[in-house]
């Protein structure tokens, strides 16, 4: 797959995670699994975060710096940080769009 057909299926995807999403109730969205594993909407807002905090700035050192040191980023440890499942809004997990 070249880049281009890859740029062009991440940019389907909030439609498309919308589209998934739009018949689930708040109660379906942050229902907790047994084991300590993700709700629909955690998941969501992790891979946002990740996407934002993570391969984000990653991307843009990437373009800016000749040999930039790129940090791992410990997803576990940021989904701990963010604020508990209540706090979550999957609107703007949804809408959040950078160029």
């Amino acid at each position: 797959m070249e880049l281009k057909d890859v740029i062009a299926a991440l940019s389907e995807m909030p439609v498309i995670l919308k589209s998934h999403l739009a018949d689930l109730t708040n109660t379906q969205l942050r229902f907790q699994p047994r084991g300590g594993y993700f709700s629909i909407l955690e998941n969501i807002c992790h891979l946002r975060d990740i996407e934002i905090e993570g391969y984000g700035v990653r991307l843009r050192r990437l373009r800016a710096e000749a040999h930039p040191t790129l940090p791992d980023i410990n997803g576990d440890q940021l989904a701990l940080e963010r604020e508990p499942h209540g706090g979550h809004k999957v609107k703007p997990s949804l809408s959040i769009r950078r160029p």
